[in-house]
């Protein structure tokens, strides 16, 4: 159900509402003023609350295991290490290449 009212209130009620705040609508809307900032407060809690809701079911997945972590942090590591060596490389064979005096 979420997945239907969410995309509904911020695509079409919540630009209408924010539209009525800063009174940007017809004359005959005016007496509705009132409850657009009320009204706009409200649905982007809803939205907010809804969202969280949906995070939290998607954290439904079993825990990284330590040595999982372990070798992803290797992987990161050694490939940080390769690039800052390939970067240096490119500087060093610049740096080398310059003409006296630049």
């Amino acid at each position: 159900m979420t997945v239907v009212l969410l995309p509904i209130i911020v695509l079409v009620l919540l630009p209408v509402i924010v539209n009525v705040a800063t009174q940007r609508l017809p004359e005959s809307w005016d007496r509705y003023l009132w409850l657009a900032w009320p009204a706009a407060a409200m649905l982007t809690g809803f939205v907010i609350l809804a969202e969280a809701a949906r995070t939290r079911l998607d954290r439904s997945e079993p825990p990284i295991e330590p040595a999982q972590l372990h070798r992803a942090a290797r992987e990161l590591s050694d490939a940080v290490a390769r690039q800052w060596r390939a970067e240096a490389a490119v500087l060093l064979g610049r740096w080398r290449c310059r003409p006296a005096g630049t």
